[in-house]
């Protein structure tokens, strides 16, 4: 079995990279994906609860890769939902996971996450594709991009079993949360700061990784080779108001 698939795969420190196709790699048929999304969150950030979804959203993520911390796991964060992928041995105790975080988004939050597992040789077997890329932000640090279809097939699939099994239990199987946190003040706006979603929806993935190379090559000339960052370290604060960590309250405590 390929447990250490993701922790031996080369990565690239270059965001620019990430549109070429020699850096993405299968993900292996022993492993499996789970794939998590708030539902109605547009309106719940609209009501100021955006603290809530972000760590609803993320909340799979935290407690598979403390769970099976053995080898290290690529995942990817929407803000409002998850992917995360891990070897397929640890299949039957990540669904008890993925049941208690479920159970804790209606439980503690009132939010209603849908979230579930699907086995990548079932996309495969499909005709669906999935690639992986890791893209080091730092020495310590490394984030996964996910290219293919099969992702969005998984959240689909996911999404119609989860209607099917709704939630109605109370958050008694406790999943290990911690490292989750959403602590930041909001960021000052003192500038313009454009924030750029590309979907490309070429059918061929040849033709996709082209579009997104063009358009990075763009960007990256547009601004002399350095994109502008506006999140900035130095702008980084964290916030002790109570009314931001009753949140992360909720995710942790056991007297609820």
């Amino acid at each position: 079995m390929s447990i250490h698939f993701y922790k031996t795969l080369k990565g690239t420190q270059n965001f620019r990279h990430l549109a070429k196709k020699e850096l993405y790699t299968a993900l292996p048929e022993d492993w499996c994906l789970a794939v998590s999304d708030v539902r109605d969150s547009t309106n719940q950030i609209k009501e100021g609860r955006f603290r809530d979804v972000n760590l609803v959203g993320a909340t799979i993520i935290a407690a598979i890769a403390n769970r099976f911390n053995e080898t290290e796991l690529p995942f990817s964060f929407g803000g409002d939902g998850s992917v995360i992928a891990f070897p397929m041995k640890f299949m039957e105790e990540a669904e008890k996971i993925v049941q208690g975080c479920r159970n804790l988004a209606a439980d503690r939050f009132n939010l209603n996450l849908v979230a579930g597992i699907v086995p990548v040789s079932e996309l495969y077997e499909n005709g669906y594709q999935i690639l992986v890329a890791k893209f080091q932000t730092s020495d310590l640090v490394n984030q996964a991009a996910f290219m293919g279809d099969g992702v969005l097939v998984a959240e689909e699939w996911v999404k119609e079993r989860s209607e099917q099994s709704p939630v109605n239990g109370k958050y008694n199987h406790r999943v290990d949360l911690s490292g989750l946190e959403c602590r930041w003040n909001p960021f000052p706006a003192d500038e313009i700061a454009i924030s750029l979603i590309i979907d490309v929806v070429e059918p061929s993935l040849n033709g996709r990784l082209q579009i997104y190379d063009d358009v990075l090559n763009r960007i990256y000339q547009i601004f002399d080779g350095e994109p502008a960052k506006p999140v900035q370290q130095r702008d980084m604060k964290l916030s002790f108001r109570l009314s931001h960590l009753l949140s992360e309250t909720n995710l942790r405590s056991d007297t609820k």
